[in-house]
């Protein structure tokens, strides 16, 4: 590039020998002034042009690159940015996704486990329902069979055996169970009989301990009548009728006898029939 500058500078010289600014003056291409000098500054003026052109161009090139690189520096920002919204995407997406489907395998469990209790429930429910009928059919054969206690004029003579069956003759007729007060001291008083003689006809004429143990029970038997035979009452209604203080002591206490809930029982009792 620089010689084709000087080859051009060197053609045109000659022709500006001649006086072009008209005033008659010599021009600095004149023989008057066409010295070395004059020539080599011309020839250096000349060379600064092509130097500052070279330099206009680098800096162009230097323009030109930052502005590339400051365009690709925002493109990589822009794919980073999207890279880093797109695995939180994916990492919300897989949390959803995971969540949901333990929440599907929770209610699946659920519902299965709730189907298992049910079936359960139902067949406990119609055992129970079984063997209270069967109870009852057994109670009324063993009263049949029982010597009525209007014929039995001193119970001092009975055998602790006997004198269970001739107690719990009268409680069952009666229903004296159902009275939440119904204690030790209740038969005592009214059968005429002392702490020691009521304790050793339960403890070996009966297969109960204690006669806490056996009035639970016959209440228990009981609620599982009401419950079945009579759908208008509530649980808590048939817990009171029945001589329980609250229903949160029957709940315990039936639940913890027949495997169930109360409510348990008549939803199931109440599909059997």
């Amino acid at each position: 590039m620089r010689q084709i500058l000087y080859l051009i500078i060197l053609t045109i010289a000659p022709v500006l020998l001649v006086d072009c600014t008209g005033s008659g003056e010599p021009s600095v291409f004149s023989p008057d002034v066409r010295d070395s000098s004059s020539f080599a500054r011309i020839m250096g003026e000349a060379d600064s042009l092509y130097m500052y052109g070279e330099m206009k161009d680098t800096l162009r090139v230097v323009k030109t690159a930052q502005e590339l690189a400051a365009i690709y520096h925002d493109y990589d920002q822009i794919i980073m940015k999207q890279q880093t919204d797109n695995n939180r995407q994916r990492y919300l997406l897989n949390s959803v996704l995971g969540v949901l489907i333990g929440v599907l395998i929770l209610v699946f469990v659920i519902i299965r486990k709730n189907r298992i209790i049910s079936r359960k429930n139902l067949s406990l429910a119609n055992q129970i329902n079984e063997a209270m009928i069967y109870r009852e059919k057994y109670i009324q054969e063993e009263l049949k069979n029982t010597v009525s206690p209007s014929d039995i004029t001193d119970i001092s003579t009975l055998s602790d055996e006997q004198l269970f069956r001739y107690i719990n003759d009268i409680i069952v007729r009666e229903r004296l169970f159902l009275n939440k007060n119904f204690d030790r001291q209740t038969i005592m008083d009214r059968f005429n009989l002392s702490k020691e003689r009521v304790g050793a006809a339960f403890s070996k004429g009966s297969q109960y301990a204690k006669l806490t143990d056996y009035m639970q029970e016959l209440r228990l038997e009981y609620s599982t009548f009401l419950m079945s035979t009579h759908p208008d009452k509530s649980v808590s209604q048939i817990a009171i009728d029945c001589g329980f203080s609250s229903y949160a002591y029957y709940g315990k206490c039936f639940r913890h006898r027949f495997g169930m809930t109360p409510t348990e029982f008549r939803k199931s009792a109440l599909q059997n029939q």
